[in-house]
């Protein structure tokens, strides 16, 4: 959950709250948006959801973008840059925490089903023939919002849903409680390692399906100057013989009070990322409550560490994460209402030949829930595809 913040606000006026359609009428709508557009249905909602609903409304302000050919060849361009790979060194432990596992077909999939959308990859003719018959590796992380009670139950089954049907090879979760966590243990008993990172309060989680990635070794690294107990929770994994993944997740210090440590924190995770073993894929995310600010006031990101969002195009779409204007679980009255993108993704590749080359980021947990009319968080998770080469 976040709050106090302001990276982007926005101003709208106390009653800009309109009626939203039917879930079904929502969803023919996003449809059609993606089919007439050829586009995804991540883009189809900002576009629709931004215009009342209004579908001629939305089509005319897509037209009217200025959508260049150059600019996805330069993001493609990015892609293959990260896929050069980089070289950093050793590697750190510290203590343990629990695990259950499961990892899924990485073959990427999904419509919008009643709690999520599968934004489609984007990609000019090029680079999807070059992609064909690749493996493919999907990672999701999402704040969950297992501090809220608010219709929990009904939030918990629809993340579990939206899990369910995307498949993904790895999870990163913040936000977690205890229930939430037993809840998702025992349904996917037989398909994810559950590495949780605590057992009380709320905390971080990972999941890893099993039918593509061996678990190998987890711990927790603490910040102990932390008020809030956060940490890193590290997972080691394997992808096959020769795929190492050094996988990180944390919830750094919330608030915009919370900046000079969630800077030491931000720093001490990039050392990790640089620190790992040269043989290993470095993944680090979470709910990283960073503005971009901070990351230039620690002096940007280390050498051969990429940021996922912006390396796969800064797609407008899937910016904020925690956007209040869209999502309304957080009450945030008054007329200015903050977005910011607080969840982030970074990687760091292993020494050459490398083995993971990202292709596509977008947002899930979209859509609200039946029934209670709320989304399954407060924030919109993210997603990233990647091409194992």
């Amino acid at each position: 959950m976040a709050s106090n913040s302001s990276e982007d606000e926005v101003l709208v006026s106390d009653d800009d709250d309109s009626d939203i359609p039917e879930q079904a009428v929502c969803k023919k709508l996003v449809e059609e948006f993606a089919d007439i557009t050829d586009t995804n249905t991540a883009l189809a909602q900002f576009y629709l959801q931004d215009r009342n609903w209004e579908l001629d409304l939305a089509l005319n302000a897509f037209y009217e973008r200025d959508i260049s050919a150059e600019s996805e060849s330069n993001n493609l361009n990015k892609c293959e840059q990260v896929a050069g790979g980089s070289v950093c060194s050793a590697e750190q432990p510290a203590t343990k925490k629990q695990k259950t596992k499961h990892l899924v077909d990485t073959a990427s999939s999904s419509s919008v089903a009643s709690c999520s959308s599968e934004p489609s990859v984007d990609r000019p003719e090029s680079e999807t023939k070059l992609s064909e018959n690749r493996a493919r590796l999907k990672l999701i992380s999402w704040n969950i919002d297992g501090l809220d009670p608010t219709s929990i139950k009904n939030r918990t089954k629809a993340v579990y849903k939206v899990i369910s049907d995307e498949k993904p090879d790895v999870v990163f979760l913040q936000e977690v409680i205890p229930q939430t966590f037993a809840y998702f243990e025992t349904r996917f008993e037989d398909t994810y390692e559950c590495i949780a990172g605590n057992d009380s309060g709320y905390f971080t989680a990972m999941l890893l399906k099993k039918a593509t990635l061996r678990l190998k070794d987890f711990y927790l690294i603490p910040f102990y100057s932390s008020e809030m107990s956060r940490n890193l929770l590290v997972v080691k994994a394997e992808m096959g013989k020769d795929h190492c993944l050094h996988l990180i997740t944390s919830h750094l210090e919330s608030t915009k009070e919370h900046a000079a440590e969630r800077k030491k924190q931000l720093k001490a995770a990039f050392e990790q990322m640089k620190e790992a073993d040269n043989a290993s894929t470095v993944i680090f995310g979470g709910d990283l409550n960073a503005r971009d600010k901070e990351i230039d006031d620690i002096g940007g990101l280390p050498a051969d560490v990429y940021d996922l969002y912006e390396v796969t195009g800064s797609r407008p779409e899937c910016k904020y994460t925690w956007d209040t204007m869209r999502n309304s679980n957080s009450d945030f009255p008054g007329k200015f209402r903050p977005r910011c993108r607080f969840d982030r993704l970074y990687m760091r590749q292993c020494q050459p030949p490398v083995h993971l080359q990202p292709l596509h980021f977008g947002l899930i947990g979209l859509e609200k829930v039946a029934n209670c009319q709320c989304f399954p968080s407060d924030h919109w998770g993210i997603m990233v595809n990647f091409e194992v080469l």
